[in-house]
């Protein structure tokens, strides 16, 4: 029988192996789910509404891969100068949900975004919440797609799918 001491030190090396995997073992298990979805990781060319103009439509490109045991989203080439940086999860197999804040120095913005992704996973249709350069909450409709050419369709989706989209686009029948 071991003495006190090594006893305490088996207690305790037994309780810090598990606070460890309970740490972990979350994280490496998202990290393999989102590793196999090649639909959501890499580039997407991304467009969402202007908080401050729901008829101009900001323009980027976004990158999605895996940090921490979650999706991250981080764009590029915005033409209207933002920089920001996502996080999100992904939900019953085609949602995603998750926050985003800027990361330009001094910016204080922050806000939410989901996601739907459709059925050939080619395109995701979502809103972000915000706020405008007055702090007032916004929500705006954002689409992420393969191809530039698909975003008309997110447009479209958005349109026809009665959801907040006031923008520049009708419903086609």
């Amino acid at each position: 029988m071991g003495s006190t001491l090594e006893n305490v030190f088996i207690s305790f090396g037994s309780a810090a192996f598990g606070v460890v995997l309970t740490l972990l073992l979350p994280r490496l298990l998202s990290h393999w789910q989102y590793s196999r979805r090649d639909d959501l990781l890499g580039f997407w060319e991304s467009t969402w509404q202007d908080a401050d103009d729901p008829n101009q439509w900001v323009i980027e490109t976004v990158d999605v891969d895996i940090d921490s045991g979650r999706l991250r989203l981080r764009n590029a080439n915005n033409i209207g100068g933002y920089l920001w940086q996502g996080s999100c999860e992904l939900y019953d197999g085609h949602y995603l949900y998750g926050t985003w804040k800027s990361l330009k120095k001094g910016a204080t913005s922050t806000g939410v975004f989901s996601f739907l992704i459709l059925p050939q996973a080619e395109v995701l249709v979502g809103q972000a919440m915000g706020q405008d350069k007055h702090g007032v909450p916004r929500t705006s409709d954002w689409i992420l797609a393969r191809r530039k050419e698909d975003i008309e369709l997110g447009k479209q989706w958005l349109a026809k799918h009665a959801t907040y989209y006031r923008g520049d686009v009708k419903p086609s029948a």
